[in-house]
């Protein structure tokens, strides 16, 4: 065993990235589907596991889905805590109080052309 992947088999021991094709665990893990499943308690330590990695993973895809897995988790805290995650605010509708009034006609007097009223 060399010295140069003693480095990346502690990282593995403190937080293994799931693989895609490994298992269908691991593919639901890829893709963050398994966070709704965990206790309160298994969130939290997914939470210091992925953190804990993240500080020391020097490759930088792996750390993009660490920072993408840290963002799930937390969007999945927030959402048990009954608060809209910033990054996605849920379902949105715009609500009419009101018919909306047309557009006044366009006409000579309120159309500008290049900074100015156009003159007849």
């Amino acid at each position: 065993m060399s010295i140069s992947t003693l480095p990346d088999r502690a990282l593995d021991r403190a937080y293994l990235i799931p693989r895609d094709t490994a298992s269908i665990e691991d593919w639901n893990r890829r893709r963050h589907l398994d966070l709704a499943a965990m206790d309160a308690v298994a969130l939290d330590t997914e939470a210091f596991r992925v953190m804990a990695r993240l500080a020391y993973e020097p490759n930088a895809n792996r750390r993009a889905w660490l920072i993408e897995r840290r963002d799930a988790v937390h969007a999945e805290r927030q959402r048990r805590a009954g608060r809209a995650h910033r990054a996605d605010p849920g379902p949105t509708a715009i609500v009419w109080d009101r018919p909306r009034s047309r557009p006044a006609p366009r006409s000579a007097l309120n159309v500008r052309k290049r900074g100015g009223l156009v003159a007849l």
